[in-house]
């Protein structure tokens, strides 16, 4: 992933490693490092260890989604996972939502206790684990999916079965939202 701002001197690149942790759950399934260059001399200037700066950047994007898009009444944040993104993700939609409460789910209960006790230091709205999927899918006004698992967790797009939605109201991406009406293309149906 190469990144490179006008007038600034350097360029950057994100190298990411996705793979199967064979089961050894105690391993990422991913790992990234950010590498930082002149942009002038292509001299390399800085390694930088990127899996928290990967996480707190996609959970900035999910609060920049949430502030935009969810009910300003929205009360339960749900999260499935209990990693690193997971993690950041609680702190990032804490600072734009005022929820009263974070249900979390795991497939492994040591790792939803480990969670909860570890959000629960951390703030002060109380965080409880759910012992079924379905439980947190049901009960959030917010829902973040913090997961690699390769097997579908419920039913997500039953919606779209059902035509209680279409294709048709997905207007745009979230990029295009933010720049307003006149930056975003009416979707082909």
């Amino acid at each position: 992933m190469p990144a490179h701002v006008f007038g600034l001197r350097t360029v950057t690149v994100k190298v990411v490693s996705v793979k199967r942790r064979y089961g050894n759950r105690s391993l990422s399934s991913t790992s990234a490092t950010i590498y930082v260059f002149d942009s002038k001399t292509g001299s390399p200037l800085a390694r930088i260890e990127g899996d928290n700066l990967t996480a707190i950047r996609t959970a900035g994007s999910s609060a920049l989604a949430t502030d935009f898009l969810a009910l300003k009444a929205a009360d339960t944040l749900g999260i499935i996972g209990t990693g690193k993104q997971a993690q950041a993700h609680v702190a990032a939609i804490l600072d734009v939502r005022n929820v009263s409460r974070v249900l979390v789910y795991s497939r492994s209960k040591a790792h939803r206790a480990a969670f909860v006790r570890s959000i629960s230091k951390s703030t002060s709205v109380p965080v409880s684990a759910a012992t079924i999927v379905e439980e947190v899918a049901r009960n959030s006004d917010i829902l973040v999916l913090a997961t690699s698992s390769p097997v579908p967790l419920f039913k997500i797009m039953i919606p779209l079965k059902e035509r209680a939605i279409t294709k048709a109201h997905i207007m745009a991406e979230l990029g295009e939202l933010l720049l307003g009406p006149k930056h975003h293309k009416e979707r082909k149906k």
